[in-house]
């Protein structure tokens, strides 16, 4: 599907086919015909194409706000893309590239496509939703990211407190582990624990 993608860098020309309806947003300059539906092997390609020059096969994983696009989301791609690569560290156009470990064990294939785990990319965007230092259009991105993970199913609030609990500790936990208590309260999963029965202050 990702062969349907259709580039469109002049924003006289998007305007205009957006607004007769010919195309919808999919990935930065890349957009689909109207009416076309990608699944998540379409997306993680999707994102390949934005991004020439980053091998999302063989070496760079697709992470957090991307990864939850990947598997749960619909409309548009969160821009910046977040993508874990070993040999970049730089910002581009529509993309963040960051460069961290990202075990093994947390890489999942999507078409082909390395992609951190539904649980870690939970993980990833409970961090950045509630964390203090980010802007709030980037918390309102990561929470939508993380609340659709949980809403269609592919990441349980017990396997998000785990990973949320295997890496930090105190305040910053708190605030993940509160976070993740009111996107997932209305969801007929087992609760999550109290974040503050349990904090090593």
């Amino acid at each position: 599907m990702a062969q349907l993608l259709v580039h469109l860098p002049d924003p006289i020309a998007r305007q205009s086919w957006l607004r007769d309806g010919l195309v919808q947003e999919c990935v930065a300059d890349w957009y689909l015909p109207a009416g076309a539906r990608l699944g998540a092997a379409g997306r993680a390609a999707a994102l390949q194409v934005a991004l020439p020059g980053i091998d999302l096969t063989g070496r760079a994983v697709i992470v957090a706000e991307s990864a939850a696009w990947v598997y749960a989301g619909c409309g548009a791609a969160p821009l910046p893309l977040r993508i874990s690569d070993p040999r970049h560290r730089y910002r581009s156009e529509g993309a963040l590239i960051v460069h961290h470990f990202t075990a093994q064990e947390a890489i999942f294939r999507v078409g082909g496509y390395r992609i951190s785990a539904p649980s870690r990319a939970a993980r990833e965007c409970l961090l950045r939703a509630s964390g203090s230092s980010q802007p709030p259009s980037a918390r309102h991105r990561a929470r939508e990211c993380a609340r659709r993970l949980f809403a269609t199913g592919f990441v349980s609030p017990p396997e998000a407190e785990r990973e949320l609990r295997s890496v930090y500790r105190g305040r910053r936990l708190a605030r993940g582990l509160e976070l993740l208590a009111e996107l997932t309260a209305g969801l007929s999963q087992p609760d999550v624990t109290p974040p503050a029965s349990q904090m090593p202050w």
